[in-house]
């Protein structure tokens, strides 16, 4: 008689799991809220690794705007993009905006300051246009025809509105008036539309869109204006019962045009806040020739010769205005600065010198609209050019403020 075999009782082993542990942090790590948070304790919490990959947030991010999102930024999917960021870098890709302007939203528009916000896609991906601000293009850059059509739009709101005669698309100044243009995609690959979405950015963009719609930030609601589908499914979510939310078409769209945003917005603003935005832009007064968001500028008057004036020679001259008093950077009439005669030659061309009258003059606009933007790109790549040149120049000098030397 066979005997029957008794069947393996089954495995106590536990399978083995792969697992990735989380980031180490300091065993005594506190927990922050708003009202506790302070930089410097957080910064002592992070691990080697973070502290580098999180090197331009501590020290561009607007202070203002830590408290808030200091847990995004240490989440597994930020830190994966700033690895793939750096990745892209030592691979000798070029990202826009420059890096010191990535946050320059944060800098301009406190939390606490935000009254409207506007929600953008992603960064403008060809040179010299990104700035870090939604829509906005960089100082002496043309406007594209979304924002043509936003200024457009503007008009048919507030007719009085100014608006920039020269074509240029930089928008700053509604940040600095509490107007928060904050793209969801913070950075792109030069020439590559959509190369940076989904790397990890919408965990802080979508986490400060939370921060100025709630309670948080002890306001009492802002304006969202939510423009084309995708915004408008990134806006879902949002709190309408304390906040208001505008949507229209893309601006890139004619219907855009009429969708009256400004006036509804300054509405709702006066009815809960007795206050409104003044959504004229001025001629810009300052340039920040080393783009970096710091305070040295070249500050132009409102003559153009009695700011910078400009010899056959192309020589010229600055006055450095610290806290010890004005010296003089440049060279006496005669001798030469560096700066080569091409680069000169494209800043003359913006700021032309009668010198029998001492006033500026000016090209006349070309008649046909095609021909007036080729010639406003022209235009904005020289002055791009002369500004990389000055940055060269004065490499090194931070903190100072520079101001235009008189004849």
């Amino acid at each position: 008689m066979s005997s029957k075999r008794k069947a393996a009782p089954p495995s106590t082993r536990s399978k083995r799991q792969r697992s990735t542990p989380p980031p180490s942090r300091s065993p005594s790590a506190p927990t922050f809220s708003p009202s506790t948070f302070d930089k410097e304790i957080w910064i002592s919490t992070l691990t080697n690794e973070q502290r580098t990959l999180l090197d331009l947030e501590i020290r561009t991010l607007h202070p203002s705007w830590l408290p808030f999102v200091h847990d995004a930024l240490t989440t597994s999917a930020f830190l994966d993009l700033k690895r793939f960021l750096a990745a892209e870098l030592e691979a000798g890709k070029t990202v826009y905006p420059p890096e010191n302007d990535i946050y320059a939203w944060s800098r301009m528009t406190p939390p606490d300051k935000v009254r409207v916000v506007v929600v953008g896609g992603e960064a403008y991906h060809e040179e010299g246009q990104a700035d870090g601000l939604a829509f906005s293009v960089r100082p002496g850059t043309s406007a594209l025809p979304a924002v043509r059509n936003i200024l457009a739009c503007l008009q048919n709101d507030y007719s009085e509105a100014s608006v920039p005669q020269d074509g240029s698309g930089s928008l700053a100044q509604w940040a600095e008036k509490g107007v928060l243009l904050l793209n969801y995609v913070l950075t792109v690959r030069q020439g590559e539309a959509g190369s940076h979405a989904r790397k990890g950015w919408e965990v802080l963009t979508k986490r400060v869109l939370e921060v100025v719609t709630s309670s948080e930030n002890g306001g009492n609601g802002v304006v969202v204006m939510a423009w084309g589908v995708e915004t408008q499914r990134r806006c879902a979510g949002i709190d309408s019962t304390r906040n208001i939310v505008l949507t229209s078409s893309h601006p890139s769209h004619r219907a855009f045009l009429t969708c009256n945003h400004f006036k509804q917005a300054n509405d709702w603003l006066q009815s809960t806040y007795g206050e409104t935005i003044d959504w004229s832009l001025q001629p810009p007064s300052t340039m920040d020739i080393d783009n970096d968001g710091d305070d040295t500028f070249i500050t132009a008057t409102e003559e153009p010769t009695q700011a910078m004036k400009f010899e056959e020679s192309h020589d010229f001259s600055f006055n450095i205005t610290t806290a010890t008093g004005d010296s003089t950077l440049g060279a006496p009439a005669g001798e030469s600065t560096g700066i080569e005669d091409s680069v000169m030659e494209g800043v003359e061309e913006e700021v032309k010198v009668d010198k029998g009258k001492g006033k500026e003059t000016q090209e006349d606009k070309e008649e046909a609209e095609s021909a007036k933007l080729r010639e406003e790109r022209r235009k904005a790549d020289k002055d791009m050019l002369y500004r990389k040149q000055l940055n060269k120049e004065f490499e090194g000098l931070k903190g100072l403020k520079w101001v235009g030397r008189g004849a």
